[in-house]
């Protein structure tokens, strides 16, 4: 079970990974990034949530 679920986690992981990194590439994103030096909250959760979930569904993944 904990196998199946780590397998879960790390993809949906990796979706909202990839989802946060293209949405630094948007142009307002770009904009936000020039004038504040910062990405829009939206877009740190994504990228956060998904190397968070990542490395707790590899960590499930050990589990025996």
């Amino acid at each position: 079970m904990g196998r199946t679920l780590g397998t879960i986690a790390i993809l949906v992981g990796a979706v909202l990974l990839v989802l946060g990194i293209m949405s630094t590439q948007k142009t307002g994103e770009k904009i936000m990034g020039e004038m504040t030096g910062h990405f829009t909250s939206k877009t740190i959760w994504f990228i956060v949530g998904g190397v968070a979930l990542i490395g707790g569904g590899f960590g499930l993944r050990r589990l025996k």
